[in-house]
This record gives structure tokens, C-alpha cells and sequence, in this order.
């Protein structure tokens, strides 16, 4: 900085002192006019830069200095600091709102009718898929009233199939619909804990399955006596434990698998992109919201004036549902069966046509129906793992293809996944040779228990060392030299990781 700039400064930050009045004190002056002279300095340097700002306050400090003034810097650091402007609070729009139910009363098959034909008018969709979104939006109304809620999982294989439609169209209809495309679990807990929405999740595929925390929480809410979760929370000084509810409706969308934990508590509706031939209405939500609004309304009185028959209710259940499967069910059958009319036994068969992949849900389950095809077709009783694994591997359509990164299941996953039913290789001897693999009878009690439409032949020897219930026969005993090459006859031994990459197996 040269001396005419220097000259120039200071004459103007004195000219600002003593504009301030800071020439008319004296070291006899009262605090309160040196606050006074601060304040006015202050207010003359609103809208001055840092350097500016800077050079000011060194001049006044060492001018309060000379005036004898005691902590000088920390004066005039109070004067300068800017004053925090209290904002305003937002104003935040409802998260959720409570339908107005109807004014008359509701016709719950004309309802269910309506919403159908609704979904089916926009949206290509499996059999069953629109009559079991229609109850399932019912059952967001009279939700009181269950014991059990079934998720929905609207999941495609490829973007552009209409799942963001279909997410939509439950958006306008369900009981306050709550609409979010990524969500923490604290989020989930505290939400539903205040406002009991029904939660629409869409792209699920994109966090869900990072999140160990947010699937636990998910994981516990559609069975009303566990639906909860417990967080700490700080009360004064200390921590207090307190239950939060995780009970409510929740629909989720996205490309590929739910985790098998929720999509077991799911029911499955999976969309397909529409060929030329299927053709639907492009869905205007502004030229509907007359119309959906009315249906939701409707839902809400259907529910208000059922809720008394629908508690406890115990509707027929086909023979075919089991366990969780029947539970998912059982409460859409109550409302169908409360409704009326021929809604019992459309959505009886609605629940037979999209639980037959439901029952495959498991990675296990499939595993295991896929073994069984294989011993199938090769009409063996004992196959070497590696023909298991390669058999499995060019099934098209079916996991193993691409099971871990891109690559087919090895033989160390597939033992993984089968040690869950107790399964084992073995060292075995097939075709004069020794070498690992499985025994069709070790199966036996997995394929009774989890594939229980599979009907388990048990069948004596055929005389070529294949057995069912025992160690090999026939020729196939091994030879001395074979023997000798293994005295201690070593058998059961773990599968050796494939080159290929890590298990998946859970």
C-alpha cells in the first residue's frame, strides 16, 4: 500500500470515527456514550467489505486504548458482529391428510368394480394384479382392522414397464399416501409413529438393499403385535428407551428383487413392458383427480361402515396357501368376503395366480426346485457337483446365471445355500470315478417340506451303483489301488471356493 492510500484510509475511517462521535469523548465519558458512538460506527459500516470492515476496527480499538477503556476489542467485536435475523417458521404443508369419507353409503362390490377397471384401464398387469390392488387400497382404509398387512411389491424387470404409474394411481387412492423415493429408518419409525400413513416407496432398487437398518425396521411392521422398533432418546441429562411403531401399509416399487426378508411379506405384482398389441390409456392425473378422489372417499365410508365386521374376521382360505402365504392373504380375503357378491372367489383365485412365484420367493426354495429338475432330467440318483453346477448355470431366466457380479453360482455357493436344510456333499463314487457331489436321498426331507407339490420317489438301486438310500453298490465299489490311494476312506470334506468370486448366500 503506498503513502497516498494509506493517507487516503485513514482519513476516511476518521472521518467515519468521527461521524460516530467518537472525537466528542473523552477518557471521563460514561460507558453508555461510548456504546452509543460504537452503535452509530456500526451502522455506518453496513453494506462496507472485510478489508474495510477490518481497518475500522483496528482504529477504534486503539482509539477506546487511549480513552482507557478496559477488553476494547471485545466492544467493539460486539458492535460489529451482525445481528441474526430470526427467520421465520416455513410453512409446512400437512405430510399426510385424512380423507373425508363419503357421504352416502358405499357399495363395496361397485367399488372394488370401479378400481379395477381403473388400473386395468391404464395399466398392463398380471392375472389377479388389479382385482388384488383394488382390495389392497380398501385394506389401506380399514387398516384398523387387521392383524396382518401385506406389503404389495410392484417390481419389473426393466424400467419403462409402468410402475410409477401404478405407484400414482395408489398414491390417489390409498388412506393418507405417503409418497417418497428414498427414506432412513428413522424416518420411517417417526413418521409412522405420528401419522400412521400408507408409504408408497418407489425405486426401491436404487438404497433399499445398502441399508441393513432400514430393512430391520421395515422388516418388523406388518404384524401388529411386533410392529415396533426401540430407539434411544435423551431426557435431560440422561437416555431413556421408548417404543416407536412401524405399523402401517407400505407399497414398494422397483427393477428387480425386494430383499427376500420383505419380499416374503410381500405380494407380488411383476409388470412387463406392453407389446404393441396391449394397448391402455396414458394416465392424466389432473383429468382424473375428480374421479380418483371420489373413490378414495368412497373407500373411506366403505371402511367406516365395515370396520366393526371386518375385525376378527376369519374368511375361508384355499388349501394351497400356506404360512406366511396364507397370512399375506387372509386379510384381503376377509375384506372380499365381507364385500360380497363374486369378489371371495375372484380374489381366491387372484391369490393362486400370483403366489405361484411367490412360493419360489425364496433363493433357497428355487434352489432346491431347480435341483430337482436337474435330478430329473438326468434320471440319477447321485450327481458329481460340478454337473449340478453346470446344469444350474444355463438356466436361462433362473438366478444362477448371473448369481454373484455377473458370474454363474460355483459349487461353494450352492453348498452354502443347501447347508441351510441340512444338505452335504459327499465324496461319492460315479462312473469308477471319485469325486463330490450330492445324493438325491439327501434332498428328501427339503423337498417334502419346501416343495411340497413335488412328489419324492424313493427308489431301490438299479443295479449300476445309483442308490437312493445308501453308500454306492455294485461296480462302482472302488478297487484296491483306490483304496490304498485314500486308507482312511476321508469323507464328507466342505466344497473348495470357486475361482469365480464369493457366496451369496444370504
Amino acid at each position: 500500500m503506498t503513502d497516498k492510500t494509506s493517507k487516503q484510509s485513514k482519513t476516511s475511517t476518521g472521518l467515519l470515527l468521527e461521524k460516530a462521535g467518537f472525537d466528542q469523548l473523552t477518557s471521563d465519558s460514561p460507558i453508555e456514550h461510548i456504546g452509543v458512538a460504537l452503535k452509530r460506527l456500526a451502522q455506518s459500516m453496513n453494506g462496507a467489505d472485510s478489508l474495510q470492515r477490518q481497518m475500522v476496527r483496528g482504529e477504534t480499538t486503539k482509539r477506546l486504548q487511549q480513552l482507557g477503556v478496559k477488553a476494547p476489542a471485545s466492544l467493539v467485536d460486539a458492535a460489529f458482529k451482525p445481528k441474526k435475523v430470526k427467520a421465520s417458521a416455513p410453512d409446512y404443508k400437512p405430510i399426510v391428510t385424512e380423507t373425508e369419507p363419503w357421504e352416502e353409503p358405499v357399495d363395496g362390490v361397485a367399488l372394488l368394480d370401479e378400481i379395477t377397471a381403473i388400473f386395468k384401464r391404464f395399466l398392463v398387469l398380471p392375472d389377479g394384479a388389479a382385482e388384488t390392488e383394488a382390495l389392497w387400497i380398501l385394506h389401506t382404509h380399514c387398516f384398523d382392522a387387521a392383524y396382518f398387512t401385506p406389503y404389495l411389491n410392484i417390481n419389473s424387470p426393466e424400467p419403462e414397464c409402468g410402475k410409477t404409474t401404478n405407484l400414482d394411481l395408489l398414491g390417489h387412492l390409498t388412506a393418507k399416501p405417503l409418497l417418497s423415493s428414498n427414506i432412513t429408518a428413522p424416518a420411517v419409525f417417526r413418521t409412522v409413529e405420528t401419522h400412521q400413513p400408507t408409504l408408497l416407496i418407489d425405486e426401491a432398487d436404487t438404497f433399499l438393499a445398502l441399508k441393513d437398518e432400514l430393512r430391520g425396521v421395515l422388516n418388523s411392521g406388518n404384524r401388529k403385535t411386533t410392529a415396533f422398533t426401540v430407539r434411544l432418546e435423551r431426557v435431560g441429562d440422561g437416555w431413556e428407551p421408548r417404543r416407536f411403531s412401524t405399523w402401517c401399509p407400505k407399497a414398494f416399487s422397483l427393477i428387480g428383487r425386494l430383499p427376500l426378508t420383505l419380499e416374503g411379506r410381500s405380494i407380488v405384482v411383476t409388470m412387463q413392458r406392453k407389446t404393441r398389441a396391449e394397448q391402455v390409456e396414458e394416465f392424466n392425473p389432473q383429468k382424473m383427480a375428480s374421479e380418483l378422489e371420489t373413490l378414495q372417499r368412497k373407500c373411506a365410508r366403505w371402511a367406516r361402515d365395515n370396520l366393526g365386521a371386518l375385525t376378527g374376521a376369519e374368511p375361508p382360505i384355499p388349501d394351497e396357501l400356506h404360512n406366511r402365504i396364507r397370512d399375506k392373504w387372509k386379510t384381503l380375503l376377509a375384506i372380499a368376503e365381507v364385500v360380497g357378491g363374486d369378489w371371495h372367489e375372484r380374489t381366491r383365485k387372484a391369490a393362486l395366480s400370483l403366489s405361484v412365484e411367490d412360493k419360489e420367493s425364496s433363493i433357497g426354495n428355487q434352489l432346491l426346485a431347480d435341483i430337482k429338475t436337474v435330478f430329473d432330467e438326468k434320471q440319477e440318483n447321485k450327481l458329481p457337483s460340478a454337473t449340478i453346477t453346470w446344469k444350474l448355470s444355463q438356466m436361462n431366466h433362473r438366478p444362477w446365471v448371473a448369481y454373484k457380479n455377473g458370474c454363474p453360482i460355483t459349487q461353494h455357493q450352492i453348498a452354502k445355500l443347501l447347508s441351510r436344510y441340512g444338505i452335504k456333499s459327499k465324496q461319492l463314487w460315479i462312473d469308477e470315478k471319485k469325486t463330490r457331489g450330492y445324493e438325491r436321498a439327501a434332498f428328501t426331507d427339503a423337498f417334502t417340506r419346501y416343495l411340497p407339490e413335488a412328489v419324492v420317489a424313493v427308489e431301490p438301486s438299479d443295479g449300476k451303483g445309483l442308490s437312493l438310500v445308501g453308500d454306492s453298490v455294485g461296480d462302482t465299489n472302488p478297487t484296491a489301488s483306490e483304496k490304498a490311494a485314500n486308507p482312511h476312506e476321508q469323507g464328507v470334506l466342505p466344497d473348495l471356493p470357486s475361482a469365480q468370486g464369493v457366496d451369496n448366500a444370504g
